[in-house]
């Protein structure tokens, strides 16, 4: 029905499209394309003349999309429906009513393809001398800034905040987690850190300092500064020590030192990560990685013994089909190919569609092929 109304729309026939619309809007109230109807409804209603019942739909259904706000389908509507709502009030000369509305796109959607095109008339308006221009808030140029970087829109990210506060001058807090967050999305590590460091240097008792401090500490990590890294990433647990920054910090500082071959101290690390963790996910990571640094140490009965313990320890852990099916390999380090074969069999079978419930029935299978007939 919705195909009929665009057809007969598209043949300029505006009374049979809104008679097929409205029939829409009537019996299928709740429709997933409850937006695209009032989009075409208005677009019908002003090729009728009726611009103000048009505007009337469309007020409606912005309305409704912002009471439904969490349907992502709606959501990527509404800048069409605001864009198409200004465009109404223009033709009806009402321009500080167009202004405004231009003005909503740019702080609200500012990366939507929509509001690009709508930038100059949001320009235009706010020139002409029966509208009021009205400068974005402190907040209104956040709120843009925070949605331009979830359109990942990074180098504007940049270069708005550059533009909007000189070098020298201290900025407000959220612009330097956003202006890092900014250079994180390109990859540029140093500059996101310059970031974070001027943020904690202006804001040192801020109350995300500690995940400050870890993001400095991961991205030097990823830099290749492994002793940096280790002080920053210290530094992140001096607040919360069972933080979900605290967590992460204790076992990046683990794989660096396994990184380095330094296994004696990642393990020590590790050990510390599951005391004091209990069964938190990072927790559960740091166990089999203990039983993994044993296995590629050839040193196979510890890992065994580690992946057996971590296997009881955590029974309903994410990391249980890892720690059996390596407590598998385990057992062939050792010789036991048929201890390591029942294991394999109860994880193809217990853990069917997982890579190492795969990669077990894989194993089953290799051995049943070269077990004697």
């Amino acid at each position: 029905r919705f195909s009929l109304a665009q057809a007969f729309s598209r043949q300029e026939e505006n009374e049979a499209a809104l008679k097929q619309v409205t029939h829409l809007l009537q019996n299928f109230p709740e429709t997933v394309i409850y937006p695209q109807v009032q989009l075409l409804h208005a677009d019908i209603l002003k090729k009728l003349g009726k611009t103000e019942q048009a505007i009337s739909a469309l007020d409606q259904v912005a309305q409704w999309i912002s009471a439904n706000s969490a349907i992502e389908e709606f959501k990527k509507s509404l800048p069409k429906i605001i864009s198409q709502q200004a465009e109404l009030h223009q033709e009806l000369q009402q321009n500080s009513k167009a202004y405004t509305l231009y003005r909503k796109l740019f702080i609200h959607h500012p990366a939507d393809p929509v509001t690009l095109q709508a930038l100059p008339e949001m320009k235009r308006f706010g020139a002409l001398p029966d509208v009021a221009s009205v400068p974005l808030t402190l907040d209104e140029r956040s709120l843009r800034i925070k949605n331009l970087l979830a359109g990942v829109r990074y180098e504007q990210v940049i270069q708005e905040i550059q533009e909007s506060n000189p070098p020298g001058p201290k900025m407000p807090e959220n612009y330097y987690f956003y202006l890092a967050s900014a250079y994180q999305g390109l990859k540029k590590r140093s500059e996101a850190n310059q970031t974070l460091k001027a943020l904690l240097k202006q804001y040192p008792t801020h109350s995300r300092a500690d995940e400050v401090q870890y993001q400095i500490g991961r991205n030097l990590w990823n830099l290749g500064k492994d002793q940096a890294a280790i002080d920053f990433l210290k530094k992140s647990n001096t607040k919360n020590k069972v933080s979900n920054v605290s967590i992460k910090s204790q076992f990046i500082i683990g794989r660096i030192y396994e990184e380095n071959k330094q296994n004696q101290q990642a393990l020590k690390q590790y050990n510390h990560v599951v005391a004091q963790f209990g069964n938190a996910e990072y927790s559960q990571w740091a166990a089999w990685r203990m039983g993994w640094i044993h296995y590629l140490s050839n040193q196979y009965q510890k890992a065994h013994d580690q992946f057996r313990e971590n296997a009881r320890h955590f029974p309903e852990g994410d990391f249980i089909e890892y720690n059996l099916f390596w407590q598998g390999k385990s057992l062939e380090g050792l010789g036991k190919k048929k201890a390591a074969h029942k294991i394999y069999r109860d994880v193809a079978q217990d853990y069917p569609y997982t890579y190492y419930g795969i990669r077990a029935r894989e194993r089953v299978s290799a051995d049943s092929v070269l077990a004697p007939s």
